[in-house]
């Protein structure tokens, strides 16, 4: 389910299914502010005077917060392990039957924070590299386009983009297809996360979990984090 910050409008992405309780606190990792969620209603509302702390799972590396009545809900699952960028690099991309750099000069050399990728009819993998600040998405790769998608022209040539950073070491993906990404509009068909049948609009900025599922035009990806 993907509900609104009251705050500043960011859309927050949980899996109800996961949630022990009707209603609960979910905090915007972008603002910090704490938005009260009933389940019943599926509205999201503050309450102050909620006591609201940060609880970690080191088993399975998942991020979860808890009110005084204990209710949890899961809000992000990457892991927090904070190895060395190329260490970590060299070992994930062995993974991927191919992966696939960015022509950007401001990007080349450097090692990617996550990757996204795509799997072919025959399981092979194929994975674009996603580096630390905005990554355009387009048709066609190019010293604009980062990530350039051959084979779907239900991509437009700037499509959507994915802005990356690390903050305390641990990896945020957001989404957008907007005018970060198309010269002030949003793409022809559409950006999609999971299984959401209505696409991101333009005021969307979305954050991604590790092993998140979107879909660019026709073309499905499975979202790694380097870590």
């Amino acid at each position: 389910m993907i509900i609104s910050c009251k705050n500043c409008g960011t859309k927050l992405k949980f899996d109800e299914n996961k949630v022990k309780a009707l209603a609960f606190n979910l905090r915007c990792p972008k603002c910090g502010f704490i938005n009260r969620v009933n389940l019943d209603n599926n509205a999201a509302y503050d309450k102050e005077d909620d006591k609201t702390q940060v609880i970690s799972k080191e088993d399975d590396k998942t991020q979860v917060f808890a009110n005084d009545n204990d209710d949890k809900t899961v809000i992000s699952s990457a892991n927090s392990s904070t190895q060395s960028a190329a260490s970590e690099f060299d070992k994930i991309k062995r993974k991927f039957t191919k992966y696939v750099a960015s022509r950007n000069p401001d990007k080349i050399g450097k090692h990617p924070i996550a990757w996204l990728v795509k799997t072919e009819k025959d399981s092979t993998t194929i994975a674009y590299n996603i580096y630390q600040g905005l990554n355009l998405i387009g048709r066609t790769a190019s010293q604009q386009i980062d990530i350039g998608i051959q084979g779907d022209n239900y991509i437009s040539r700037r499509h959507c983009v994915i802005e990356a950073n690390l903050r305390n070491g641990k990896i945020n993906l957001i989404i957008m297809d907007n005018s970060k990404a198309n010269a002030g509009r949003k793409s022809t068909n559409g950006t999609y996360i999971g299984n959401e049948e209505e696409r991101l609009e333009e005021l969307d900025e979305v954050y991604l979990n590790d092993r998140e599922k979107i879909r660019i035009g026709r073309t499905y990806f499975t979202i790694q984090f380097n870590s």
